[in-house]
């Protein structure tokens, strides 16, 4: 992990090193499972106590994935709101029914909204006027108008979660990988098959 400072009067970018694997010492000390566990949850639950340093009321984004879910299972004690997005008819990539059962089994007040692709389209000239830099990602919409409902509702600050899914496997190409990996070891005439999609493998199999 590098970051950078640039001397304005200068004009000169000074890069410095502030982590590294190099400097990770390697001791062969066995952990047990259980503890490791602990300790990755007591350094997850420090983070998400850091970002809720606020005097105003905080609401987070809920998905029905592992890293907003996560979040809100730590901070639900604090009685906080969750918002989610729906897709309306798109109903493969809509997470509003997942997000609405975690918030009720876990006693957080839910607010649903749901938006269709006529709104999208219909206010895309206004989202690039509003936009600071050139962002070719969709789900920028989805960015704004999860923070604008928000703001509506009277919350300042909004959490989300970002990296987890790629930390602990949340997506399910992930876990088709594995399948497919632990499959070609077993079924050894299966290796041809690597380059292809795993969901096309286990189609074989099963």
């Amino acid at each position: 992990g590098h970051y950078g400072f640039f001397n304005l009067n200068e004009a000169k970018l000074e890069v410095k090193e502030y982590w590294s694997l190099r400097n990770i010492k390697n001791t062969n000390k066995i952990i047990e499972k259980n503890k490791i566990y602990d300790e990755i949850f007591n350094e997850i639950e420090k983070s998400v106590e850091l970002t809720l340093t606020s005097d105003v009321p905080v609401m987070i984004a809920l998905s029905s994935g592992i890293d907003s879910s996560l979040i809100a299972s730590i901070i639900k004690k604090r009685n906080i709101s969750a918002i989610t997005i729906g897709y309306g008819t798109n109903k493969k990539n809509d997470e509003l029914e997942n997000a609405r059962k975690f918030c009720n089994k876990n006693n957080i007040k839910f607010n649903g909204i749901k938006i269709k692709t006529e709104e999208f389209v219909n206010f895309f000239p206004e989202l690039i006027k509003k936009s600071v830099e050139p962002i070719a990602d969709p789900a920028l919409y989805i960015y704004y108008r999860i923070n604008h409902e928000a703001s509506k509702l009277g919350f300042k600050v909004l959490i989300n979660g970002n990296g987890a899914d790629e930390i602990f496997y949340g997506y399910d190409d992930y876990n088709n990988l594995i399948t497919t990996n632990n499959l070609i070891k077993k079924y050894t005439f299966l290796r041809k098959f690597k380059n292809k999609k795993s969901e096309n493998i286990k189609k074989i199999i099963f």
